[in-house]
């Protein structure tokens, strides 16, 4: 696919986290691949190499808690990592610039991992984007979001401080479509399911400073096949309406102070 219109380049993005998450019918033997991706992955720009062991909830009649394992590539910089596991590829980055950028480096990890592996059969598709956004001392976050978004009043309420949690859900021609703003005060500057990962940040709130995080997320869920070309496609169909989402959310006033080129 081609783009349709220009891409949205800001100045001062308040991007930090994008990430996208293929996933594939499982890979019992995932561990035996592990050395050949790991050399192939050092060759092409993630030579950090490291794996985890996570729980996991494994849900049925008797659900339990079982072992995971993850290998985690990176590159050099610590702002690119690629998490593989025996059923799922991320890519995620924190150095975002343009999705034709990001769409070649997806392009080379699922080839490299589809080579190895030869893996055939895809069930999930997802892309999602995270924003930081921090209006000045003097600014209030009504001029960076739309009102929609906004959620109700603390003096409206008669309390100090309100903490606003907003998710909104639809359907679209490829899939679903979830837009979420969470608040904290915390430091914390990703959503709570994220706040594992091993990148590199440039930099994140202090903690008493209100963080608002826009949290734009578009998954497909259908079976198909690992098609190396036709999977990036269908990446860029789901960045259409993570686009369009971005767009609708923020104000002309939050793209002007971000440096909208």
């Amino acid at each position: 696919m081609r783009r349709q219109n220009p891409p949205l380049k800001l100045r001062n993005s308040p991007l930090v986290m994008v990430l996208a998450q293929v996933r594939f019918a499982p890979v019992l033997k995932m561990a035996d691949y592990v050395p050949a991706i790991q050399e192939k992955l050092r060759r092409n720009g993630y030579p950090r190499f490291g794996s985890q062991k996570i729980r996991e909830i494994a849900l049925g009649p008797q659900p339990e808690v079982r072992q995971a394992q993850r290998w985690l590539f990176a590159n050099k910089e610590n702002n690119e990592s690629v998490v593989l596991s025996n059923d799922f590829i991320v890519l995620e980055t924190s150095r975002y610039t343009v999705f034709e950028d990001f769409a070649k480096h997806l392009e080379t990890v699922l080839g490299v991992i589809g080579e190895e592996t030869d893996l055939s059969l895809v069930h999930r598709l997802g892309l999602r984007f995270v924003d930081l956004i921090l209006p000045e001392d003097d600014e209030s976050l009504d001029e960076y979001i739309k009102p929609q978004l906004h959620g109700l009043q603390a003096d409206d309420l008669a309390v100090d401080e309100l903490l606003n949690q907003f998710e909104s859900r639809g359907q679209t021609r490829e899939g679903q479509l979830v837009v979420r703003l969470h608040q904290n005060n915390k430091g914390a500057f990703l959503p709570p399911d994220l706040g594992s990962t091993h990148l590199a940040f440039a930099s994140s709130p202090q903690k008493d400073v209100l963080a608002t995080l826009l949290d734009i997320d578009h998954f497909s869920e259908q079976d198909r096949d690992y098609d190396v070309p036709a999977l990036i496609n269908a990446m860029w169909e789901l960045h259409v309406y993570t686009g369009k989402a971005f767009n609708s959310s923020v104000t002309d006033k939050a793209l002007e102070c971000w440096g909208k080129e």
